[in-house]
């Protein structure tokens, strides 16, 4: 090529590479440049942006370097001939595939060639053995990437193969990053599953560091693709191309031609089977379909029922660096950052932790379980990067961090629900806490597990600490958690890690029953180094017998669930939970934690038509050690049921079904007061023991983007319910049934929504960064609204995941970073262009509480709270005699504790309100003077945006 011609091509590569021009230029452009009107350094930008991917298959190919050049070229000659069927979005996919069949294509002739010739392939090899695993697992790769998906392929290509990162690949593809990254998780999946079933069982991580090194870029000779453009643009415009490239290279080219003609044929093909099995397939299932009226639960296949912890989290496993990878598939989470001390000066070898509350599903009694998630250490810098490959952030309740390093004391840190966080983290000083036990005799206690469980106070930052992750929940091995110690001989301890002038709480454990398992206080650390001495109070031990009631015989292997209630001054709680299991005769014994109150639940064997077995033991005064607890499970009613969706028929699997009986059911007793809630089987079939009498099904899908059913808690428990609240269950059946034996048969029916996105401005017009949507269709846990729960606004967006077009509701919208506020009101049946909600600036109020003799009321505890539905508070004075139905309320001050966080009055009984959503009630909800108690402000505060109100005198009737 002359060089005259070459400076051109490099000329326009470099204008290509500006981010005026190629940066910012889709392949579908610049292919629609070429074909259109074969603009040279159109083509010479794909040749650029692509060549390294191409370039690289071809070596892994062909392991030599001529005969990876002319696969090069012949690949790039294809792309000419195509370029104007192409579906241009996945070009890089596309371009992988014609690589790869060039290549095989051309290792297959080149192979008696090379007998011949007995030339040794002159690209270097290294000789190790992850060379030799790597080399042999790199083509396996490619072959295997080319089942994949096209979308997935697509992703796996720009990221993997080209080096992309996720904001590349989405400006290229034309979608959104977070759509990427979601691609590419499930590429690596299917990956996995592919190479699994060609004996290629990779250890954990492994499939990671082979991606990564594939994405190392691949040098490709200026003047290679020089000529390859120069044969392009003569291809394009017709001209011979034998004297511009060699007939090996042209030979490939129509050979490469031909296969994908055939491959095209095949595909067509295969097709054409597929509808007629499918055909066939249906047929066969008309006919042997269940006559009508047969019984749906012969089918049933009932999900074993999930106990009050839920299913075990996996295992972290070993990633590529060292780290530990979540098994999850959906996204990847990346935490990195640095630590650092009091002192500012960063912490080398700190032990980090991502953990996360995961979601086990909707129901509240089997939520979330803590999972340990990615472990590391920072570097001599005191920073860290942890990746946890396929953990999406919308399957955990809460996200964080967790670090501790020598000499310093736990710290932990929150993060935002979003695929990559950076933080700084300043670690406080350690308290090395020395102490020593004792038992009520003052002798000391040997042998008792000393272990932290939460602390309280606040880091050098200022920033609040609130441990509360309670020891037994606490990942085990985790070594960012400090590690338990056991008391010595003279009862004493040492226990490390815990963060200074912080209260500590301490989980105490001896064997045996010689000391209850119990929590111990020990308060700041004012002399640091003095030993404290806590005493400990002896075990109480519960011991009885589990047996069914109609039969009087043992239930062998019974489980138990034992909660220890203790309760305190001005009305405080405390409730610890021991599980413990029965003999071959029904018989228990346990050491519950220390408490005066424990409420024991028996469990049913699974399959058995029991419910189960309800006790409450108050521990005698005096030194009472032992206490019998005898327990029986009474028969049921066996309801065997389908839950499917409406409008498609579908079952929905891995739904929960709970049964509720109402309080005026005859036959409802103390100690058969709950039924135990069963999921879904794949079927959707279920089945699950009630009481006869009155009573609901409740249903709740595996995801919230189902319709509720509202209730009103008078309906769906009786009469004299208080409060009268609504309950959102998914599906919902009443029953009436008789003591018969049964089993009885129902169907359950839920409904869809349809997602609703929207637009977020601000009063400039600008996306908000972040927020939060309210609303009383959004119920993501259970079937009660619950004050924290939002949707959140993110870059200006918002995606409400099950929304009843017929039946909309308010959304209610607050920023409490930029101080803005609004509520959205959707038309029904609104379709077509999003909802977009412009953002105000935030309201205030200007309020003095007063009593009824019109004294002020000083100092007293206020709240703010947002009704979202139509109702009564539930704090309102007299509210729990009326009969009104109760509003569903949110609590701001769950989203913006700056200006709700601690409302009190000052002498006068005056307080300012900030932050109030514009165009919005809000309830004013205070402390009855010298108690606990809580009453509603009769006054309602309609925000007004950039306004402080003046309320005046509000009189509150305290009686």
């Amino acid at each position: 090529m002359a060089s005259g011609q070459l400076d051109t091509v490099v000329r326009h590569l470099h204008q290509l590479s500006d981010a005026a021009q190629a940066g910012e230029r889709s392949d579908a452009e610049l292919l629609e440049r070429f074909a259109a009107r074969q603009e040279e350094a159109a083509f010479a930008a794909l040749v650029k942006r692509h060549g390294p991917m191409v370039v690289s298959v071809c070596r892994r190919v062909l392991g030599n370097a001529h005969d990876a050049e002319d696969a090069f070229q012949a690949t790039f000659l294809i792309l000419v001939r195509r370029a104007s069927s192409l579906r241009r979005a996945a070009l890089g996919g596309w371009l992988h595939e014609v690589a790869l069949r060039v290549a095989l294509r051309a290792r297959a002739s080149a192979h008696s060639r090379r007998r011949h010739e007995q030339r040794a392939p002159d690209t270097p090899r290294e000789d190790s053995l992850t060379a030799v695993v790597w080399r042999d697992l790199q083509p396996i790769l490619d072959e295997e990437v080319q089942g994949l998906p096209n979308a997935c392929r697509g992703a796996f290509v720009l990221c993997y193969l080209e080096g992309k990162t996720y904001e590349q690949a989405a400006r290229q593809l034309g979608c959104r990053p977070g759509t990427i990254s979601r691609r590419l998780a499930r590429a690596r999946e299917l990956l996995r599953g592919r190479l699994t079933r060609r004996g290629l069982v990779l250890p954990a991580g492994a499939l990671a560091t082979a991606l990564s090194r594939q994405a190392a870029p691949a040098a490709v000779p200026i003047s290679l693709i020089a000529s390859t453009v120069k044969t392009a643009l003569q291809s394009a415009a017709g001209a011979a191309t034998a004297g511009a490239t060699s007939a090996r290279v042209a030979a490939l080219t129509e050979g490469g031609l031909q296969a994908m003609t055939a491959s095209k044929t095949k595909v067509a093909l295969a097709l054409l089977i597929a509808a007629g099995l499918v055909l066939a397939g249906a047929a066969a299932l008309v006919r042997s379909a269940p006559a009508a009226g047969a019984d749906p639960g012969q089918a049933a296949r009932p999900a074993p029922p999930v106990g009050a912890d839920g299913p075990k989290a996996p295992a972290p496993r070993q990633g590529a660096a060292g780290a530990k990878e979540a098994a999850d598939p959906t996204e990847d989470l990346v935490a990195s950052g640095q630590l650092v001390g009091g002192d500012g000066k960063p912490l080398a070898g700190a032990a980090v932790t991502l953990l996360g509350w995961r979601k086990l599903g909707r129901f509240p009694r089997h939520a979330s379980t803590l999972q340990a998630l990615v472990e590391g250490e920072t570097d001599r810098e005191g920073k860290f990067r942890l990746v946890a490959r396929g953990a999406a952030p919308t399957g955990y309740l809460r996200l964080f961090l967790q670090a501790r390093a020598p000499g310093h004391g736990l710290a932990d840190h929150t993060l935002p629900f979003e695929r990559q966080a950076e933080v700084k983290l300043q670690l406080p000083r350690e308290r090395v806490l020395r102490g020593r036990l004792v038992d009520l005799q003052g002798q000391p206690a040997v042998g008792v597990k000393v272990q932290l469980e939460s602390a309280s106070g606040k880091l050098p930052s200022g920033k609040d600490v609130g441990f509360h992750l309670n020891h037994r929940q606490a990942p085990a091995g985790v070594k960012s958690w400090p590690q338990p110690v056991v008391s010595d001989a003279a009862g004493r301890f040492t226990l490390r890690g815990a963060p200074a002038d912080c209260a500590l709480t301490l989980a105490v454990q001896g064997e045996g029953a010689t000391f209850a398992p119990q929590s111990v206080e020990v308060g700041r650390d004012g002399a640091p180094g003095k030993e404290v001495t806590l005493a400990l109070v002896p075990g109480r031990v519960l011991e009885g017998t589990v047996t069914y009631r109609d039969t009087g015989k043992p239930v062998p292997n019974a489980r138990l669930r034992i909660e220890s209630v203790k309760y305190f001054p001005g009305g405080a709680m405390l409730t610890r939970e021991l599980d413990a299991r029965a003999g071959a005769d029904g018989r228990y014994r346990a050491v519950p934690y220390d408490a005066g109150t424990f409420a024991i639940t028996a469990y049913p064997p699974a399959g058995e038509p029991y419910l189960l077995g309800n006790r409450r033991v108050q521990w005698p005064a005096g030194a009472v050690l032992k206490q019998e607890a005898n327990l029986s499970l009474r028969r049921g009613l066996r309801v065997l049921g389908i839950v499917r969706e409406v409008a498609s028929g579908k079952p929905v699997s891995g739904a929960t079904v709970e049964f509720q009986s109402r309080y005026d059911n005859p036959f409802l007793t103390r100690d058969a007061l709950f039924a135990q809630d069963v999921k879904t089987a794949a079927d959707g079939t279920f089945e699950v023991v009630v009481l006869p009498g009155r009573g609901h099904l409740l249903v709740i899908g595996s995801t919230p983007d189902y319709l509720h059913t509202a209730i009103l808690a008078r309906d769906l428990r009786g009469p004299g319910v208080a409060p009268n609240r609504r309950s959102y269950p998914d599906g919902l059946v009443a029953l009436d049934l008789k003591p018969e034996a049964g089993p009885h048969r129902v169907e359950v029916t839920v409904r869809r929504g349809v997602p609703l996105k929207g637009r977020v401005l601000g009063p400039d017009g600008k996306a908000v960064a972040r927020g939060h949507l309210l609303c009383r269709c959004y119920v993501p846990m259970g079937y009660e609204l619950n004050a924290p729960d939002s949707v959140p606004v993110r870059d200006g967006r918002f995606e409400l995941p099950g929304w009843d077009a017929a039946n909309p509701a308010p959304l209610y919208f607050l920023s409490p970073e930029l101080g803005l506020g609004g509520v959205l009101h959707v038309k029904s049946g609104q379709g077509g262009k999003e909802p977009t909600v412009r953002l105000q600036k935030c309201g205030g109020a200007k309020v003095r509480l007063v009593d009824e003799k019109g004294k002020p009321l000083a100092d007293v505890r206020v709240v703010v709270s947002l009704p979202i539905s139509p109702g009564c508070s539930f704090f309102d004075s007299n509210g729990f005699g009326r009969p009104d139905v109760t509003a569903d309320e949110a609590s701001p001050e769950n989203f913006d504790r700056k200006n709700f966080g601690s409302l009190r009055t000052d002498a006068d009984g005056r307080l300012e309100l900030r932050g109030l959503i514009p165009g919005a009630r809000h309830w004013i909800i205070t402390t009855r003077p010298g108690s606990i108690g809580m009453v509603r402000v009769p006054v309602d505060v309609n925000a007004e945006s950039g306004k402080t109100l003046d309320l005046k005198d509000i009189t509150v009737k305290l009686n």
